[in-house]
């Protein structure tokens, strides 16, 4: 059975690193500073010296187990020789092979088969569920929307990997998971309640079992949905430089696999730490910001930057 838990990636230790917000994201680039960019993946950045070693690898999301992601990834494991390691998206189990681990669990399945091979502790990058709810709940989102949109966030990553479950199944188990969740306990408490939900927010296109991938895009505006996953991603980003740094300035050679997206919004706030930082020229591109050479000046908090919760026209999906 796919492990809901895993899919909708809120799994993981507590949000520590957000407590203290300008500091922790000063560097972290808005989506406002992103649009500027010119990326690529793979996405790399290398750190080896006296502070620390990191290996902080920014990928396509693939579930192709022919794609050549999968060989630059193990090929750079190898090289590395890690002695931790982090994925994004919770935790999967551990598949018997490079192809079912790929086909079934994308680029995080990866990580964890090359973990568990070579005896290497791995843990997930992502924030523990109640401290992600928690930060977008703050921000004045109302629970019934968050709660549809981790369940289809999660759905999304459910329809591109190999399963046996019907959508149905899966989206009743995620709202009975994501039920669990302190603060999203209320409606919708079945698949059937967050499907007559979706349809009354976007009676455009009221069937979610085709909901667009772009609504949980946090560069794009289309919809409400993509406020939240501003809000989720920046807190995920910062709980991920913490986690990532945390391990090489305590003496790890850290092994990090997660969205090329992230790496780049990270990439200031990780220079900041770390003066060795360098990026892999085997890797993507990323063209310097417009007016602001490579590293951009300092930005206000996590939170701070974002305005309160409102549902307008455009927001219910029309």
């Amino acid at each position: 059975m796919y492990r809901f838990g895993y899919s909708l990636a809120l799994a993981g230790v507590l949000l520590g690193g957000c407590r203290s917000p300008v500091r922790r994201a000063a560097d972290i680039l808005t989506y406002e500073e992103y649009a500027n960019l010119s990326c690529s993946a793979p996405y790399v950045l290398e750190l080896d010296d006296s502070t620390g070693a990191l290996l902080y690898y920014g990928a396509d999301h693939v579930f192709d187990p022919e794609h050549p992601q999968n060989a630059s990834i193990q090929k750079l494991w190898e090289r590395f020789r890690p002695t931790r390691a982090f994925n994004e998206g919770g935790d999967p189990p551990v598949a018997e092979s490079v192809d079912e681990a790929v086909a079934r669990y994308g680029e995080p399945g990866l990580v964890r088969y090359l973990a568990a091979r070579d005896g290497v502790p791995v843990q997930s990058l992502e924030p523990a569920p109640a401290a992600e709810a928690a930060a977008v709940l703050s921000a004045g989102i109302p629970p019934d929307r968050l709660k549809l949109y981790f369940v289809l966030r999660a759905y999304k990553t459910f329809r591109q990997a190999k399963h046996e479950e019907s959508p149905e199944e899966f989206v009743d188990r995620g709202v009975t998971w994501t039920s669990r969740v302190q603060g999203l306990e209320g409606p919708p408490y079945s698949g059937a309640e967050l499907g007559a939900l979706y349809a009354q927010l976007f009676p455009n296109d009221p069937d979610w079992r085709v909901v667009p991938g772009g609504y949980f895009d946090p560069t794009r505006s289309d919809t409400w949905l993509n406020e939240i996953a501003r809000l989720t991603s920046r807190a995920r980003d910062c709980h991920m430089v913490d986690l990532v740094a945390g391990a090489a300035q305590h003496g790890e050679r850290v092994f990090a696999v997660v969205g090329f997206s992230h790496v780049v919004m990270q990439e200031p706030a990780l220079k900041a730490r770390f003066t060795g930082l360098r990026h892999l020229p085997a890797g993507g591109s990323r063209a310097p910001l417009k007016g602001r050479g490579d590293v951009p000046r300092v930005q206000p908090g996590c939170w701070s930057v974002t305005p309160a919760y409102t549902m307008t026209s455009s927001a219910r999906g029309t």
